[in-house]
């Protein structure tokens, strides 16, 4: 695989896991040669909170989300994906690939119109009010105003579009796989991948579920090294109603994503913060900052490939909006 084909694949396998609506869960020239120059800066711990004391108070953080028909929800996403690839020859000679940004922004609105005896979404609408893809001097609309049919829960969600016929381009629908598909987990699996059963207390950290996590990260193109896979979550503040807590983790990736290219070394580091609404409001992921650093090496015929990918995303969802007539 050439370096050139490398950046895109990454960039299909980094973006739908960035930006993750049904549930799923446990109910279901320059430098010496060999001295690495990574393009992407390494993840800044999150700013923690100073403890907020609560008398021992502990917090209900994970409840199945029972939905209504006609619901609506809205949101709003922001994903940036950054990298560099560098070639080391035998001779120790470098070869940089210029670096890859592609930036979606996409704001959208759901209704939901089935749902199954737990209350569980089966089928909602999807009217994609704005979105925009660029990277370099490409600009992509072409699923702006695009009205969607979403059916089934977890890895088995599929997508169609309603009304106008669309053609979208490779990019175009690897972000509805990832979002509206089986490409990624969506909002509800990450959170009952990340929020515990039991009531914790502010400053309280616990390990998310590394089994689901696990799956939704090979469930976006990426093959990891489970054994290596480690997280915390933490309660850090209570805030007007809300949990606001804090996660980190990283593991080890066997290949390169969505490839079967081996690496001799890959690594992808991940942090961020997430606040979901306390009990007796229905459980969304109300806000999200995700970042991720991905790091890798492979090897063919003696010279070195270097990976250095970093993904900045932030998403929010706001119960309730208007949903367009012509959406229906």
């Amino acid at each position: 695989m050439t370096p050139s084909r490398i950046a895109p694949i990454l960039l299909v396998a980094l973006l739908p896991f960035s930006g993750c609506s049904s549930g799923c869960g446990r109910e279901e020239g320059g430098k010496a040669a060999g001295e690495r120059q990574p393009t992407t800066t390494a993840i800044p711990p999150t700013t923690a909170a100073a403890p907020v004391v609560h008398d021992g108070e502990t917090y209900q953080l994970y409840r199945p989300r029972r939905w209504d028909v006609g619901d609506v929800v809205t949101r709003e996403a922001t994903t940036v994906i950054t990298g560099r690839i560098t070639e080391v020859a035998p001779d120790g000679r470098l070869s940089r690939l210029p670096t890859t940004k592609e930036t979606v922004h996409a704001n959208w609105a759901e209704k939901t119109v089935e749902v199954d005896d737990d209350r569980r979404r089966t089928r909602y609408l999807v009217d994609l009010r704005t979105w925009l893809r660029t990277q370099a001097d490409v600009r992509d609309e072409s699923l702006q105003g695009a009205v969607l049919a979403v059916s089934g829960v977890g890895a088995k969600r599929t997508w169609s579009f309603v009304g106008r016929d669309i053609q979208p381009n490779t990019e175009a629908k690897d972000w509805l796989d990832g979002h509206f598909g089986s490409h990624g987990p969506s909002d509800e699996q990450w959170l009952r991948m990340m929020l515990p059963d039991d009531d914790v207390a502010v400053g309280e950290s616990w390990t998310p579920d590394v089994v689901l996590l696990g799956d939704g990260m090979e469930g976006s193109g990426l093959a990891i090294d489970r054994a290596s896979l480690i997280a915390t979550v933490t309660l850090a503040a209570i805030e007007s109603g809300s949990a606001r807590c804090s996660f980190n983790g990283k593991f080890g990736l066997l290949r390169i994503p969505n490839s079967e290219v081996p690496l001799s070394k890959g690594t992808m580091d991940f942090e961020g913060e997430m606040s979901v609404p306390l009990a007796p409001e229905h459980l969304v992921l109300s806000t999200r900052r995700f970042r991720a650093t991905f790091q890798g090496e492979t090897s063919k015929n003696d010279a070195i490939t270097r990976l250095d990918f970093a993904t900045d995303e932030r998403s929010t969802t706001t119960p309730g909006g208007d949903f367009a007539e012509r959406a229906e």
